[in-house]
């Protein structure tokens, strides 16, 4: 559905671009719809980021040459929205969000192979 401009807030890291404190800055997010450029949104399974010891959870953009970045936009593919949106920050290092995101993805198997273990 097309998005009427007085249903659009733009918010930043600051607040709200209309000057409107954080108390109620929730509410204006829950009565009015944030704005997405759907033109420039991208997405890759999260399976294929865990690939390679999940290399591109362990390697900062900042640290890639350009062609690797370059890469990472070939990699992924125009999406019209996501199913899950994964925010995280580079400070924390590469390999605890790979082995968070390995054990999220499959702790069944890792149950159902311990279990296996345990029995034979």
């Amino acid at each position: 559905l097309p998005v009427k401009p007085d249903q659009v807030i733009r918010v930043t890291q600051e607040g709200c671009a209309d000057g409107t404190d954080s108390k109620i800055r929730r509410s204006l997010l829950l009565e009015k719809k944030l704005y997405t450029d759907t033109e420039i949104m991208r997405g890759i399974p999260l399976k294929n980021t865990l690939r390679n010891c999940g290399r591109m959870w362990r390697q900062s953009p900042l640290d890639m040459t350009e062609d690797e970045r370059l890469h990472l936009w070939d990699v992924a593919f125009p999406v019209k929205e996501f199913d899950v949106f994964i925010s995280h920050t580079w400070h924390t290092k590469g390999i605890w969000k790979f082995l968070s995101l390995s054990l999220q993805l499959t702790w069944i198997h890792i149950l159902l192979w311990g279990l296996g273990a345990a029995i034979f």
